[in-house]
């Protein structure tokens, strides 16, 4: 990565430094159903040019890759038995308990800004645990956990984009979809498990951090924009009464990254330069 210093805190920076928007960007579609009993995934990710069929493994409960199909059109023209449930945008995680299993969906995203140099990041504005396994009954212990897991709220307070990784300042060259050394940020990190192991689907979950993103304009052509974005640390969560100073992961208690973010335009679009300054502070 070059960067060339200019006076005072202006810098010139070139894409390396964070990943190029993919040249390919349509809307993410999963399409779930059964054929003969045994549930299917079709997934058409926005930036890829392929969708992947998957399905439930009865053992685990987890989705095992099954191939690779131009598109979701096409996969459901061999599949002539498929009888599709449900379609959602973006999947977020997938939890077994016993022998149930749960998939976290968001039913509805809003973008609310756009890393350069196009990053879409999404604010998750309806999620929904749809039950893709029920098979077989639950301890008493597993269904308290089930309960509480399905009444946490979710919706309006977590942001997730497919392209970049939310969980470290701008900018980053990191893959999203790779093992990553620091999960402070990734509140789904134990959710995304199941589709991190297998390589061929680790990209149909992103990762889900807990915060905000909000973009403002500084003028009238659009060229000079400002992103402040929020991380709430999940090392030391809760309530102020039990989440008080560090615990036993040296996590302070309730800790938020804030980020914020300002940068200016020149060029073309197939050329542009951007002129950025950011800073990053704990709370």
């Amino acid at each position: 990565v070059t960067i060339q210093t200019r006076p005072k805190t202006e810098f010139v920076i070139s894409h390396s430094a964070a990943p190029a928007p993919p040249q390919r960007y349509g809307e993410t579609q999963h399409v779930l159903g059964w054929i003969h009993s045994r549930v299917y995934l079709l997934s058409a990710m926005g930036f890829e040019r392929q969708a992947i069929v998957s399905r439930i493994d009865p053992f685990t409960g987890h989705f095992q890759y099954v191939r690779h199909a131009p598109s979701i059109q096409a996969a459901l023209q061999e599949m002539p038995d498929f009888i599709k449930t449900r379609e959602f945008p973006m999947i977020l995680g997938l939890r077994v308990h016993g022998s149930h299993s749960y998939l976290l969906v968001a039913n509805s995203l809003k973008q609310t800004c756009t890393l350069p140099p196009g990053h879409r990041v999404y604010t998750v504005s309806e999620t929904e645990w749809v039950p893709v396994q029920t098979e077989g009954t639950l301890s008493k212990l597993e269904k308290e956990d089930l309960d509480a897991m399905l009444k946490y709220s979710l919706d309006d307070l977590h942001i997730c984009c497919e392209t970049y990784d939310l969980t470290l300042p701008w900018p980053n060259n990191a893959d999203p979809y790779q093992q990553s050394d620091s999960i402070e940020f990734a509140f789904n990190h134990s959710l995304r498990q199941p589709f991190l192991r297998d390589r061929d689907l680790r990209q149909l979950c992103p990762a889900l951090v807990q915060g905000m993103a909000q973009q403002r304009p500084l003028n009238g052509d659009g060229s000079a924009n400002m992103i402040y974005l929020v991380r709430k640390s999940i090392l030391n969560p809760g309530p102020r009464f039990l989440a008080r100073g560090l615990n036993h992961n040296f996590g302070p208690a309730n800790e938020y990254e804030c980020e914020l973010l300002l940068w200016r335009i020149e060029g073309t679009p197939e050329l542009a330069t951007h002129h950025w300054s950011s800073l990053v502070w704990r709370r």
